[in-house]
């Protein structure tokens, strides 16, 4: 029997919602995987509609309709949505991917699985938070919600991740 990668069973739908949302959380910080499961989705996306076509559930339309009224609304008082694979993501560190919020705001990070953050020296004070995976430098293990803050003139030997994380920094 051959075996189905994640990815597969991602597209297909065989994951559990708890596996799913696991794996959804995973391609976040795994450029990777999300490259795999975006191939694996085009590459079934011919076969959708072959099953025939589906009673919606009731409700759709109008839960449609407002959220896109939200939005609309939302664009008009100024408010825009960026989602998270979105804007100018660039390399910074082989597996670690940088994305500016906003100008002299704060930065995602996005570190794939056993990459490294190499040591430095801090010019600002600066605020780390994790928000998913794992990160550890200096010895210890952050997980998500852990945050750290290191001020103006001090050094941090390398940082790593396990399994991959999102990082969100601030210097100030």
């Amino acid at each position: 029997m051959t075996d189905i990668s994640l990815s597969d069973k991602f597209a297909i739908g065989l994951l559990s919602p708890a596996e799913r949302a696991d794996v959804a959380r995973q391609r976040l910080y795994d450029p990777e995987l999300d490259r795999m499961i975006d191939d694996a989705e085009a590459a079934l996306s011919p076969l959708a509609g072959m099953a025939g076509c589906a009673r919606p559930p009731a409700g759709l339309k109008d839960r449609v309709l407002n959220a896109v009224q939200q939005v609309q609304i939302g664009e008009a008082e100024g408010k825009h949505y960026y989602p998270f694979v979105s804007g100018s993501w660039r390399k910074i560190f082989p597996g670690v991917d940088m994305k500016e919020l906003w100008v002299s705001g704060p930065k995602l990070l996005r570190c794939a699985p056993i990459s490294v953050i190499p040591a430095h020296h801090h010019h600002h004070d600066e605020y780390l938070a994790v928000l998913a995976g794992d990160f550890t430098i200096e010895g210890t293990r952050f997980g998500q919600g852990d945050c750290l803050f290191s001020p103006q003139g001090t050094r941090h030997n390398e940082g790593t991740t396990e399994s991959g994380c999102v990082l969100l920094l601030h210097h100030s």
